[in-house]
Protein backbone atom coordinates (compact mmCIF):
# COMPACT_ATOMS: atom_id res chain seq x y z
CA UNK A 1 0.00 0.00 0.00
CA UNK A 2 2.89 2.34 0.73
CA UNK A 3 4.53 1.67 -2.63
CA UNK A 4 1.49 1.37 -4.90
CA UNK A 5 -0.96 3.69 -3.17
CA UNK A 6 -4.58 3.28 -2.14
CA UNK A 7 -5.83 1.90 -5.43
CA UNK A 8 -6.90 -1.50 -6.71
CA UNK A 9 -3.35 -2.40 -7.73
CA UNK A 10 -2.08 -3.44 -4.24
CA UNK A 11 -5.11 -5.68 -3.76
CA UNK A 12 -4.55 -7.30 -7.15
CA UNK A 13 -0.87 -7.85 -6.36
CA UNK A 14 -1.66 -9.45 -2.99
CA UNK A 15 -4.26 -11.70 -4.63
CA UNK A 16 -1.82 -12.76 -7.36
CA UNK A 17 0.94 -13.48 -4.85
CA UNK A 18 -1.36 -15.54 -2.66
CA UNK A 19 -2.42 -17.59 -5.70
CA UNK A 20 0.98 -17.80 -7.43
CA UNK A 21 3.08 -19.55 -4.82
CA UNK A 22 0.80 -22.55 -4.13
CA UNK A 23 0.64 -23.15 -7.88
CA UNK A 24 4.42 -23.05 -8.31
CA UNK A 25 5.06 -25.20 -5.25
CA UNK A 26 2.48 -27.76 -6.34
CA UNK A 27 3.98 -28.09 -9.80
CA UNK A 28 7.60 -28.22 -8.59
CA UNK A 29 7.10 -30.55 -5.64
CA UNK A 30 4.63 -32.96 -7.22
CA UNK A 31 6.51 -33.32 -10.50
CA UNK A 32 9.79 -34.06 -8.69
CA UNK A 33 8.01 -36.55 -6.43
CA UNK A 34 6.47 -38.26 -9.45
CA UNK A 35 9.86 -38.53 -11.16
CA UNK A 36 11.27 -40.17 -8.03
CA UNK A 37 8.40 -42.64 -7.88
CA UNK A 38 8.60 -43.59 -11.54
CA UNK A 39 12.37 -44.02 -11.40
CA UNK A 40 12.34 -46.10 -8.23
CA UNK A 41 11.98 -49.81 -7.72
CA UNK A 42 8.21 -49.32 -7.40
CA UNK A 43 8.19 -48.38 -11.07
CA UNK A 44 9.66 -51.78 -11.91
CA UNK A 45 6.84 -53.51 -10.09
CA UNK A 46 4.20 -51.32 -11.78
CA UNK A 47 5.74 -50.26 -15.08
CA UNK A 48 2.34 -49.70 -16.66
CA UNK A 49 1.56 -46.78 -14.31
CA UNK A 50 4.69 -44.91 -15.29
CA UNK A 51 4.51 -45.89 -18.93
CA UNK A 52 0.95 -44.59 -19.19
CA UNK A 53 2.12 -41.18 -18.07
CA UNK A 54 4.53 -38.93 -19.95
CA UNK A 55 8.06 -39.96 -20.80
CA UNK A 56 9.55 -38.14 -17.83
CA UNK A 57 7.09 -39.41 -15.28
CA UNK A 58 3.56 -38.18 -14.60
CA UNK A 59 1.57 -35.76 -16.73
CA UNK A 60 2.24 -32.17 -15.79
CA UNK A 61 -1.46 -31.32 -16.18
CA UNK A 62 -2.23 -33.17 -12.94
CA UNK A 63 0.04 -30.80 -11.08
CA UNK A 64 -1.11 -27.68 -12.85
CA UNK A 65 -4.75 -28.37 -12.13
CA UNK A 66 -4.14 -29.52 -8.57
CA UNK A 67 -2.20 -26.32 -7.96
CA UNK A 68 -4.88 -24.26 -9.70
CA UNK A 69 -7.55 -25.71 -7.45
CA UNK A 70 -5.66 -24.60 -4.37
CA UNK A 71 -4.64 -21.27 -5.88
CA UNK A 72 -8.13 -20.28 -7.01
CA UNK A 73 -9.60 -20.85 -3.57
CA UNK A 74 -6.73 -18.99 -1.91
CA UNK A 75 -7.04 -16.10 -4.34
CA UNK A 76 -10.55 -15.41 -3.05
CA UNK A 77 -9.18 -15.38 0.49
CA UNK A 78 -6.24 -13.21 -0.60
CA UNK A 79 -8.57 -10.66 -2.14
CA UNK A 80 -10.59 -10.45 1.06
CA UNK A 81 -7.47 -10.11 3.20
CA UNK A 82 -6.25 -7.33 0.91
CA UNK A 83 -9.61 -5.64 1.41
CA UNK A 84 -9.13 -5.88 5.18
CA UNK A 85 -6.15 -3.55 4.89
CA UNK A 86 -7.20 -1.12 2.20
CA UNK A 87 -10.68 -0.98 0.75
CA UNK A 88 -13.83 1.04 0.69
CA UNK A 89 -16.02 -1.78 -0.57
CA UNK A 90 -16.06 -5.55 -0.98
CA UNK A 91 -16.46 -8.59 1.25
CA UNK A 92 -13.35 -7.85 3.29
CA UNK A 93 -14.48 -4.31 3.94
CA UNK A 94 -17.94 -5.60 4.86
CA UNK A 95 -16.49 -8.08 7.34
CA UNK A 96 -14.28 -5.47 8.99
CA UNK A 97 -16.98 -2.83 9.31
CA UNK A 98 -19.69 -5.23 10.42
CA UNK A 99 -17.53 -6.74 13.14
CA UNK A 100 -16.49 -3.28 14.28
CA UNK A 101 -20.14 -2.40 14.82
CA UNK A 102 -21.07 -5.83 16.25
CA UNK A 103 -23.23 -6.77 13.28
CA UNK A 104 -22.47 -10.47 13.52
CA UNK A 105 -25.15 -11.68 11.04
CA UNK A 106 -23.75 -9.37 8.36
CA UNK A 107 -20.22 -10.63 8.99
CA UNK A 108 -21.34 -14.26 8.82
CA UNK A 109 -23.28 -13.51 5.64
CA UNK A 110 -20.11 -12.14 4.05
CA UNK A 111 -18.20 -15.23 5.21
CA UNK A 112 -20.84 -17.50 3.71
CA UNK A 113 -20.66 -15.59 0.41
CA UNK A 114 -16.87 -15.95 0.48
CA UNK A 115 -17.21 -19.70 1.08
CA UNK A 116 -19.68 -20.06 -1.79
CA UNK A 117 -17.40 -18.03 -4.04
CA UNK A 118 -14.44 -20.30 -3.21
CA UNK A 119 -16.47 -23.43 -3.90
CA UNK A 120 -17.79 -22.07 -7.20
CA UNK A 121 -14.30 -21.05 -8.34
CA UNK A 122 -12.90 -24.45 -7.34
CA UNK A 123 -15.64 -26.24 -9.26
CA UNK A 124 -15.02 -23.97 -12.26
CA UNK A 125 -11.43 -25.24 -12.38
CA UNK A 126 -12.75 -28.81 -12.14
CA UNK A 127 -15.10 -28.17 -15.08
CA UNK A 128 -12.31 -26.58 -17.12
CA UNK A 129 -10.10 -29.59 -16.44
CA UNK A 130 -12.86 -31.95 -17.55
CA UNK A 131 -13.48 -29.92 -20.72
CA UNK A 132 -9.81 -29.91 -21.75
CA UNK A 133 -9.06 -33.43 -20.48
CA UNK A 134 -12.30 -35.43 -20.80
CA UNK A 135 -10.47 -38.73 -20.39
CA UNK A 136 -9.45 -37.88 -16.84
CA UNK A 137 -11.31 -39.84 -14.20
CA UNK A 138 -13.54 -38.31 -11.58
CA UNK A 139 -11.19 -39.62 -8.84
CA UNK A 140 -8.47 -37.15 -9.79
CA UNK A 141 -10.65 -34.07 -10.14
CA UNK A 142 -13.06 -34.14 -7.23
CA UNK A 143 -10.77 -33.63 -4.30
CA UNK A 144 -12.57 -31.15 -2.09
Amino acid sequence: MVVFGATELPRVIVTLLVAFFPLVISIAWDSSRCRRICSSSAARSQPRACRSSTASGCPIRWFIFSGLKVAIALSAVGAVVAEFVNAGRGLGYQIVTSTAFFQVPVAFGALILLSIMGIVLFQAVVVIERVFFPWSTSDETTVA
